[in-house]
Formats: C-alpha cells, sequence, structure tokens
C-alpha cells in the first residue's frame, strides 16, 4: 500500500502529525509532570530535614509578618522610605517583645500552674467517663484492650502538657534563632528576595518576582483573618469559661484562641481538655462548656469568619485538612503551627504557576492585590 502513495503525500502526513498543536500538547504535558516531581520532590526534603525546614518555615512566616507591619506603619514617618521602613520594623519588635513580655509575667505562672493541674486532673476525668453508660458498654466489650488504649491516650495527653510547662528553655532557644532568622530576612527583603530570582533567566526573573510578592500577600492577608479570629475566640471563651464558673478558665480560654490558628484540628483540640475539667466538676457543667463552646464557634464560624475573611484567602477545606495532618506527620505536633501559612503558599503557587501559567487559565489568586 506505501508504494502506491507518492513521496509527497506521506512527507505531508508526518508533517502533518508533528503540527505545532501536538508539539505544544507535549511540552504542556511535560510541564504538569515536572510540576508534579517537583512537589513530591519538596515534600520529601521536607521529611529528610523536617527540624531544619519546620524552623526555616515557621522563621520565613515570621519575616512576612514583620515586613507587612513595617511596610504599613512606615508610610505614616514623614522620612526617607528606607529609614523608615527600618525604623518601623525596630519600633514593632520593640512592641512585640515589650506586649509578650508583659503578658508572660502577668498570666506566665498561673498558666503553668493551670497546665500542670490540668495534667493531673486527668486521671481523674478518666474515672468519671467510665461511669457513664456508653463509655461503660464500649470499655467492656474488649476492657483490656480498651482500657489500654485509652489510658496510653490520656497518659501521652498529660504528658505533652507537662512537657510543655517545662520545656520553657528549649522553645526559648529555638524561638531566639527563629526570630533572628526572621529580622535577616525582614530587615532585607529585596536582598533575599534578589537573590531568590537571579536564579531564573533573565526572562524569567519578573515572573518570578510577581509570584513571590503574590505568595508573601497571600500569606499575610491569610494572618490578618486569622489573627482577629483567634482574638474573638479567645476573649469570648475565657469570658464565658469565667461565667459559668469553669477551673483554669484563663489557661483553656488561651489554649483556645491559640488553636484557632489550626483550622478544623485545634477546634477539638481545644474544646477536650475544657470538657474534660467541665467532667471533673459535674456532669452538668460539661454541658455548659459543651454549650459555651458550641455557641463561640458557630458565632465565629457563620457571623466573624465570613465577614473577616471576606477579601482575605479562601482555602479549599480538603486542602487545609490534609494538608494539615500532612504537615502534623512530617514534623510532629510543631507542624501543625505552620501547615496552613505553608498550605497558603503552596496554594499560590498551584494558582500562579500551574493553573495560570501552564493550564493558561484566568483564576484568582488569594495573593492578589486586587482579590
Amino acid at each position: 500500500m506505501l508504494r502506491n502513495i507518492p513521496m509527497s503525500s506521506r512527507s505531508s502526513s508526518v508533517s502533518e502529525d508533528a503540527s505545532p498543536g501536538s508539539h505544544s500538547d507535549f511540552l504542556g504535558f511535560v510541564r504538569r509532570v515536572l510540576f508534579v516531581v517537583a512537589v513530591v520532590g519538596v515534600f520529601w526534603s521536607f521529611h529528610l530535614a523536617a527540624q531544619a525546614v519546620l524552623m526555616a518555615l515557621t522563621a520565613l512566616i515570621l519575616a512576612v509578618v514583620l515586613g507587612a507591619l513595617a511596610d504599613h506603619f512606615s508610610r505614616l514617618l514623614p522620612l526617607p522610605r528606607r529609614i523608615a521602613y527600618k525604623l518601623s520594623l525596630l519600633i514593632i519588635f520593640l512592641a512585640a517583645i515589650g506586649i509578650i513580655t508583659t503578658m508572660v509575667m502577668l498570666t506566665g505562672p498561673q498558666i503553668s500552674s493551670d497546665l500542670r493541674a490540668l495534667a493531673a486532673d486527668f486521671p481523674q476525668a478518666v474515672e468519671h467517663l467510665k461511669h457513664y453508660p456508653v463509655v461503660n458498654e464500649f470499655l467492656q466489650a474488649n476492657p483490656q484492650e480498651q482500657r489500654g488504649a485509652i489510658g496510653d491516650l490520656f497518659a501521652r495527653f498529660s504528658s505533652f502538657l507537662m512537657n510543655l510547662a517545662s520545656s520553657a528553655a528549649t522553645v526559648a532557644t529555638s524561638a531566639i534563632l527563629i526570630v533572628t532568622v526572621a529580622l535577616f530576612l525582614a530587615t532585607e527583603p529585596r536582598l533575599y528576595r534578589g537573590a531568590i530570582v537571579s536564579i531564573f533567566p533573565l526572562s524569567m526573573r519578573s515572573r518570578a518576582s510577581e509570584v513571590m510578592e503574590a505568595c508573601a500577600q497571600g500569606v499575610w492577608r491569610w494572618l490578618i483573618g486569622q489573627g482577629f479570629a483567634m482574638l474573638i475566640i479567645g476573649v469570648f471563651t475565657i469570658a464565658g469559661y469565667y461565667l459559668i464558673g469553669l477551673k483554669y478558665a484563663l489557661t483553656l480560654g488561651l489554649m483556645a484562641g491559640l488553636l484557632q490558628f489550626i483550622p478544623y484540628i485545634g477546634v477539638m483540640l481545644a474544646a477536650i481538655p475544657a470538657l474534660l475539667v467541665g467532667l471533673t466538676m459535674s456532669p452538668g457543667q460539661m454541658l455548659s462548656v459543651f454549650l459555651v463552646y458550641s455557641a463561640i464557634q458557630a458565632t465565629e464560624g457563620n457571623l466573624i469568619t465570613p465577614i473577616v475573611l471576606k477579601k482575605q484567602v479562601h482555602l479549599p477545606p480538603a486542602f487545609t485538612l490534609m494538608g494539615t495532618l500532612a504537615f502534623g506527620y512530617i514534623f510532629g505536633p510543631l507542624g501543625l503551627i505552620v501547615a496552613t501559612p505553608t498550605m497558603v503558599m503552596f496554594y499560590v503557587l498551584y494558582q500562579e504557576l500551574y493553573q495560570r501559567d501552564i493550564l493558561g487559565l484566568q483564576v484568582s489568586s488569594p495573593g492578589d492585590k486586587t482579590a
């Protein structure tokens, strides 16, 4: 059959198969594969150097916060831009140190005492739980296995609270290192951003700078909204716990506010100790804790968050939850803290590099200034 086909026809068929469209489709496929490989490589590097990566991510997030605050505050000072920025950064840093020091001096001893008392109260809470028909029936199904598992769970949680109260020196050392790195990054953001951008070819440097700015904007906007939600939850929870006469109201309320930084998982982690403390007082007190906490969370989720995050970053819930669990697995409990801000950066990178640059879609990135 091929003998009867003229050579000109064969050459035209070959040229049609190797059309520009098929070539561009192949390049698009290669780009998508490389993007997936890069994402897998990033997570694998996280696993290999977990502690260093965790500290680097924390310093980067803190640098974004300090840089954004200094940038906004410097616009109010009648000084040259560079001097105003560095002076603003110094003022913000000293103010933060003063606020944190004052809070630690005022509440530190009570919080440390409450944490130790909470750890001591958990065995009593477990004994109270065993007297409830539902729990008792559950335990009797496999007495040894279930009792051992529950005992081990609460023993670990009590140990975590004790370590949290007694590991101030280790936390302080890591915090000093993280803050130092963050200050270096925030003091000369253009220097470090320029060093990263210089890795790329000249034709890609402008786009690389835009993507980095989008990531910083996305993280900053998420932190603003989440910080406000944390403040509201903390204040209302402390007030609610005091009103119902719950023990350790200040510590449990602060815990609820701080754990709000971890979406979804933090809400459950903050509820468990409060419910158990209420149970050690009385079943009615446990019900009061549940009603107060549920009312505050419902108000925050349906009223406060939609208003605060109206123009902020909106991460898909499944993406946020899976990312949080992945960071918890790779980095441990502290990984939960940096999980969502890091997921914001990944989500911006996904939208900017994959959806816009590779797929050519017109999407609104959470890092856009107009988003």
